[in-house]
């Protein structure tokens, strides 16, 4: 009996730890991990449940990888990829349950665009069918895309601003409303304005908001240097911009490197993995310094 009660202690203890395990913070995240997507040209990061996608600039084309979330891919092998014509894109965000894939970019004509997907998060097998967002309800452009739970509204990062498109039906981008809230007086746990966004994610309550972004070209050697980061922010009440509050904010240019001796990158895009455990970033451009890259991390509690 002593035993058994001193078992079932030591998994209700268990239990109660798991519980409270970090997830989607950037409180105590440290990198683990890194992979050289050598050759890419990246514009943004999608974590999908056993792949990683990846925009590349130099190829016009969205790729994918496949990976169980331990480490940071191979990028040797390409799973699949799409075409998309252009090299405008700057967003990427699954819908539906891996349904569709929706591509953001700079285009004011076709900013945002809808594709159909066979099989679930498999950019192998989109279909021809698109559906392109109505220009009455947004005809700007997109740097970063994220969805609410149920996939009746649907987050722009773009400048300064979080656009927040309400859509009629979910998932369906031809009718709704828009929303603007401008974060650009934010100012993060450096005293720099959070501005120039390159992506936005949520946690799935929406109760965390996360913003890549860099308000500079600055020397990453200077202390006014505005490197790469992500903020945190605190939502009051899920998935309303309005209520966000600024958290915290991460740096990481030490980790995905420069674009030149005086200047940093780009954070190309990030995602969490399925848990909010993980934190993968990546940057735009090689490193500078090291020649290799862009390096994309892995970051963990």
């Amino acid at each position: 009996m002593i035993l058994y009660l001193a078992i079932a202690g030591s998994c209700a203890e268990q239990k109660a730890n798991a519980a409270t395990a970090p997830a989607y913070t950037l409180d105590g995240l440290a990198l683990s991990s890194t992979g050289s997507a050598t050759g890419l040209i990246l514009t943004e990061l999608l974590n999908g449940p056993d792949e990683l996608l990846l925009a590349d600039y130099s190829s016009s084309s969205i790729k994918s990888y496949s990976f169980d979330d331990s480490a940071v891919p191979s990028f040797s092998s390409v799973a699949d990829s799409i075409s998309i014509g252009n090299n405008s894109s700057r967003a990427l965000v699954f819908g539906d349950s891996g349904n569709y894939i929706y591509i953001g970019g700079v285009n004011a004509s076709t900013n945002i665009v809808r594709y159909n997907l066979n099989t679930a998060y498999d950019i192998g097998t989109t279909t021809g069918s698109t559906q392109t967002v109505s220009s009455s309800l947004y005809s700007s452009g997109a740097q970063g895309l994220a969805f609410n739970d149920t996939g009746t509204k649907l987050f722009v990062a773009d400048g300064s601003s979080v656009i927040t498109l309400t859509l009629n039906t979910a998932w369906d981008l031809s009718a709704g409303s828009k929303t603007t809230n401008n974060l650009s007086s934010t100012t993060d746990d450096d005293g720099d304005n959070i501005t120039n966004y390159t992506g936005i994610r949520f946690n799935p309550t929406g109760t965390k908001m996360f913003i890549s972004y860099r308000n500079s070209a600055g020397n990453p050697a200077s202390a006014s240097a505005n490197n790469p980061k992500i903020a945190e922010f605190d939502l009051s009440t899920g998935f309303n911009v309005a209520t966000a509050s600024f958290a915290r904010s991460l740096i990481v240019n030490d980790d995905i490197g420069q674009l030149s001796t005086t200047a940093s990158t780009f954070i190309a895009g990030f995602d969490w993995n399925s848990d909010g455990t993980k934190l993968f970033v990546a940057p735009v451009h090689a490193d500078a310094l090291s020649g290799t890259g862009p390096i994309v991390c892995r970051y963990t509690f």
